[in-house]
């Protein structure tokens, strides 16, 4: 055995993630479906399973110990690390160091979206060389030229699309994206037996990959779930690969949008509902029904299958009435459409390719049909200010109203600030701004204090425009507008609430003496709410600090202060928020911890997004953040810059 995958945690080493978190939650693990890709491809290519194996990091969690001991025995010598997100740089760094005191000549090859900081990666850690794009091809190539000529870079090395290194000369060489696998090939199925193999006789972890529906929101508004003869369990699959629009905050090494046969998915569904007591299926595709001849074969398929099924990723302009008549029928349950924002300018930088009100046509349609349609809110983009986030409030309030449903029951804790990935515009923005370095060692620090999960304000990367006293009373002021908006409409005119598919029952809605708290957000007293957080007093994991906690969770969740007018409310949270950040920021530098970072860079003046950005294309109707990028991008001044900025551009 020469070959050796691993799978790398998407959260940083400082996250301390261990077995019990793996198990916890009612969302089950991803399945690894690049390594499960990767695997397939070389077993059609003749590799046999006693050649490589699969050690699954992400779920086993070894120490360093137990790391050093897996290679220091297998010994191969080439290495495919798989890292999703770029929030596992630290994991990267840490993996790869070990591989190398273990397994001194390995080659040792990155994949996956983190590849984008290839000038990083390939000078910082103990990584040899960088998959950018899809992998298959290249990872074959790189298997049968380690065979032939070693670590060995030559002529036929240098073809090899999708490979990035470092040369002799100490310049990064990029040779272009990966190659894409013909249709005939492209074999996207979960398949357990192989990530079984991951986990190295711990089968137990293999539950990891499913959880009870009854346990989740997506499923368990619907009395169907409850059904004692449907299978429990549900798990995430995909149906589709790529997305066919470029939002200016996501990462897009590959490009084009491809489907997997009906067929072919129906076989594969059939080995695995009875194994593993599948009942349910959530499909985390980027944009599901796209292929609308495909969407309504799997939508049949579910019905034939007698399997309940949500999709995660929609696209608002891409569906219409009878699509989603369609899919209901079908057994959907809930669609989840790529919203972040109600505010058009936002949405037109963010590059997003839709109008509010395809937004609000298609959660009007998934209300009358009864689907659960949760929405996500983004914060912080560049050129978001006080007003959009009002728009976006007034967006959501009176949505709520018009499709008779309290804002808690699709609206809930999904309020996020925007993360600027490594290979996004967003991310070269930040640099753009001097906000985020462009040195190499500049660059690394940014990505040890990285993390994406959960994308809270505690991480954001404040490129707004905007000054830190109102981005930090964002995602409490969103919250809180959408409630008192809505409050004014139903007491303006009341509607019937209706019973849609969130498990509320029917009855006519005067939102008096005590409305339901916010949804995610307990109903604490404020005195109970203080001791908790006193007792709990933790900065380890960067999710809401406590004053933030306990505003959302009395003031805005409880209701406390409805009474008060919002010219007197706001100001004092606004404060006392503001007095949070300059505590955490102590305590971040105390404990070097990376908290509110760049929460108040000095953005020059000339160069944020104001009213007036469009002024600058007058002949684009729309305009978005990669326009801005584009235009303001300088020429190269070198190999290394060119194909640096090349990997920052994607596809």
């Amino acid at each position: 055995m020469d070959i050796v995958l691993c799978s790398l945690p998407s959260e940083p080493i400082f996250f301390k993630t261990t077995p019990q978190v793996r198990a916890s939650g009612d969302a089950p693990v991803p399945p690894k479906m690049a390594i499960v890709s990767l695997v397939k491809h070389m077993q059609r290519n003749g590799i046999a399973d006693d050649e490589y194996d699969f050690y699954d990091i992400d779920m086993l969690l070894p120490d360093d110990e137990g790391l050093y001991k897996y290679f220091e025995r297998t010994a191969p010598g080439i290495v495919g690390l798989s890292a999703v997100t770029s929030g596992a740089y630290t994991q990267a760094k840490r993996v790869s160091a070990i591989i190398r005191n273990a397994c001194p000549n390995a080659w040792i090859v990155l994949g996956g979206n983190m590849a984008a900081s290839a000038n990083v990666i390939l000078r910082k850690t103990a990584i040899d060389l960088c998959v950018v794009g899809d992998g298959e091809i290249a990872w074959l190539k790189l298997i049968k030229h380690y065979r032939e000529y070693g670590r060995t870079i030559n002529e036929n090395f240098e073809k090899i699309a999708g490979v990035s290194f470092v040369d002799g000369s100490g310049n990064l060489i990029f040779n272009g994206f990966g190659e894409k696998l013909p249709p005939s090939e492209f074999d996207y199925f979960t398949d357990y037996e192989i990530l079984k193999k991951g986990l190295q006789g711990n089968d137990a972890l293999l539950s990891n990959y499913f959880r009870p529906a009854a346990g989740c929101d997506w499923f368990n508004h619907d009395p169907r779930t409850f059904d004692p003869k449907r299978k429990p369990n549900f798990s995430i699959i995909y149906t589709s690969k790529g997305c066919v629009v470029r939002c200016t905050f996501c990462q897009r090494p590959t490009k084009g949008y491809r489907t997997l046969g009906i067929n072919a998915l129906e076989a594969n569904l059939r080995k695995t509902i009875d194994q593993y007591d599948i009942g349910f299926l959530f499909l985390t595709d980027e944009a599901f029904g796209q292929d609308r001849e495909q969407a309504y074969e799997f939508a049949a398929l579910m019905k034939k299958l007698d399997l309940l099924w949500a999709a995660g990723g929609v696209r608002c302009n891409s569906v219409s009435r009878d699509d989603i008549k369609f899919y209901a029928d079908n057994n959907c349950v809930a669609l989840k459409f790529g919203v972040e924002s109600g505010s058009q300018k936002i949405l037109d930088v963010m590059e997003k390719r839709f109008e509010v009100r395809d937004v609000e046509q298609a959660l009007k349609w998934c209300a009358e049909f009864k689907l659960f349609a949760p929405l996500a809110i983004m914060l912080g983009m560049p050129g978001e200010t006080d007003e959009t986030i009002e728009e976006t409030s007034k967006f959501i309030a009176k949505l709520c109203y018009d499709i008779g449903k309290e804002p808690f029951t699709i609206f809930g804790d999904d309020v996020f600030y925007a993360i600027p990935f490594p290979g996004t515009p967003l991310y070269e923005y930040g640099q753009q701004l001097g906000v985020i370095g462009t040195s190499v060692d500049d660059e690394e620090s940014f990505l040890e204090g990285f993390y994406t999960a959960p994308t809270m304000k505690m991480a954001y990367i404040n490129l707004s425009g905007s000054d830190a006293i109102d981005v930090l009373f964002w995602d409490v002021m969103i919250v809180t507008l959408v409630l008192r908006e809505y409050e004014k409409l139903i007491s303006s005119s009341p509607k019937i609430i209706g019973d849609a598919a969130n498990g509320v029952s029917t009855e006519t809605s005067t939102q008096s003496a005590n409305p339901p708290p916010f949804v995610g957000v307990r109903y604490d007293g404020i005195f109970t709410a203080i001791v908790r957080r006193i007792k709990r007093l933790d900065f380890s994991m960067p999710n809401r600090p406590p004053v933030t906690n306990l505003i959302m969770r009395t003031v805005v969740g409880g209701r406390r202060f409805d009474w008060l007018p919002q010219f007197v409310l706001f100001p004092v949270l606004k404060f006392f928020l503001y007095v949070e950040y300059l505590l955490v920021r102590l305590y971040a530098v105390a404990n070097n911890k990376d908290y509110y970072k760049y929460m108040s860079p000095n953005l020059p003046k000339d160069r944020s997004i104001k009213d007036d950005y469009r002024g600058r294309f007058p002949d684009k109707k729309i305009v978005s953040l990669r326009n801005i990028v584009l235009a303001d991008r300088k020429p190269p001044d070198d190999i290394t810059e060119q194909n640096r900025i090349k990997l920052l551009n994607g596809l």
